[in-house]
C-alpha cells in the first residue's frame, strides 16, 4: 500500500505541469459579439463613404434583397462553421452553419443571376478599390475572430481559422454593397466578397502559421 505521504507527493508531481482550465465563452455570445463588431465596422465604412445613391430603392428590389440576405446569410454560415470546429463536440453547429451557408449561397446566386448581364465585367483596377474597401472593413472583426479561435481548442485550426476570418469577410461585403453601386455580377462577386474573403482567410493561415498556431 502506498503511504498516504507518497501519495500527496504524487498527485502533487503529477499535477505541477498542468496547465488550468480556460472556460471558453458561449459560442452564441462569441458569435454575437463578432457580428455586432462587424455591424460597427460596416456603420461607419457607410458613414464614411457614403451609401449608394439608389440605395433604398435597390435594397427594396428582388436583386437586392437577395444579394444582403445571401451575404449575411454566408456571413454567417461560415462564421458558425469557424466557431463550431474551434469547440470540439459542436457537430450541431456546424451542420447548421453549413445548412445556412448553402441556403444563403443560393439567395446569393439569385442575387447575382440579373447582375450577371449588367454591363461588361470589370478590369481588376475597377475590381481593386471595393476589395480593398471591405478587407479594410472586416480586418478588425477577423482578428477577433483569430483571437478567438487561437484561444479555443480546434481540432482542424487551419479550417477554423480560415473559415471565421472568412466569415467576417462576408459580413464586410455587406458594407461595400451599401455604398458601391456597381452593377456588373462579377464586380459584385469578385470585388465585393470573393477576393476580400480569400485574403483575409490568407491572412488568418498566415497568423496560425507563423504567428501562433494554436495558444494553449
Amino acid at each position: 500500500m502506498t503511504e498516504d505521504g507518497d501519495t500527496d507527493e504524487l498527485i502533487s508531481r503529477l499535477a505541477r505541469d498542468l496547465k488550468p482550465v480556460r472556460v471558453l465563452p458561449r459560442l452564441r455570445w462569441v458569435a454575437a459579439g463578432l457580428f455586432a463588431l462587424a455591424a460597427v465596422a460596416v456603420g461607419m465604412a457607410v458613414l464614411w463613404l457614403g451609401p449608394r445613391p439608389d440605395l433604398a430603392a435597390w435594397a427594396g428590389s428582388r436583386p437586392g434583397l437577395s444579394l444582403l440576405t445571401g451575404t449575411l446569410g454566408v456571413a454567417l454560415g461560415s462564421t458558425l462553421i469557424g466557431l463550431g470546429l474551434s469547440v470540439p463536440g459542436r457537430d450541431d453547429l456546424k451542420r447548421a452553419g453549413s445548412w445556412l451557408a448553402g441556403l444563403a449561397g443560393v439567395a446569393l446566386l439569385l442575387g447575382l443571376l440579373p447582375a450577371a448581364s449588367a454591363g461588361p465585367a470589370m478590369a481588376w483596377n475597377e475590381l481593386r478599390p471595393c476589395a480593398v474597401r471591405a478587407a479594410a472593413i472586416g480586418l478588425l472583426p477577423a482578428l477577433a475572430a483569430v483571437w478567438f479561435v487561437s484561444h479555443a481548442y480546434p481540432q482542424r485550426p487551419g479550417l477554423a481559422f480560415a473559415l471565421g476570418a472568412a466569415g467576417m469577410g462576408a459580413a464586410a461585403a455587406v458594407g461595400v454593397h451599401l455604398v458601391c453601386s456597381a452593377s456588373a455580377g462579377a464586380h459584385i462577386a469578385a470585388g465585393h466578397l470573393l477576393l476580400p474573403c480569400l485574403a483575409l482567410a490568407g491572412l488568418a493561415l498566415i497568423f496560425q502559421r507563423f504567428g501562433s498556431t494554436v495558444t494553449r
